[in-house]
């Protein structure tokens, strides 16, 4: 959600609020992170005596992970855009018209 708002907002302060939010909101919730697990789990598996092994982390952390991270993506980042713009002619020619009200001096040769 973070990159999607990123590349969407226009300025910089845009940019840093459309990071900002969905980052600080998922650490709050406390919600798994298979990318980052891997590696808190690798750095344990190298001191060794951590109380699991590598088919442990797998099994019950880094497989749930991704597939809830899968899931929400689509359910949340996906399902959202598409209900967002849309999927009908009507809605995308909407878009395209608010971007040129945005930003008029980009569309001076359309």
């Amino acid at each position: 959600m973070a990159a999607f708002l990123a590349t969407a907002a226009r300025t910089v302060s845009g940019k840093i609020v459309g990071i900002l939010f969905p980052i600080v909101t998922f650490v709050a919730l406390g919600v798994q992170h298979a990318p980052a697990n891997m590696g808190y789990f690798a750095t344990g598996l190298i001191h060794g005596h951590v109380g699991t092994d590598l088919g442990e982390a797998i099994v019950w952390n880094l497989a749930p992970a991704t597939v809830g991270n899968l899931i929400g993506g689509a359910i949340f980042v996906a399902l959202l855009f598409w209900y967002t713009f849309g999927t009908d002619r009507r809605s995308r020619d909407e878009l395209r018209h608010s971007q040129r009200l945005v930003r008029p001096e980009e569309n001076l040769g359309a």
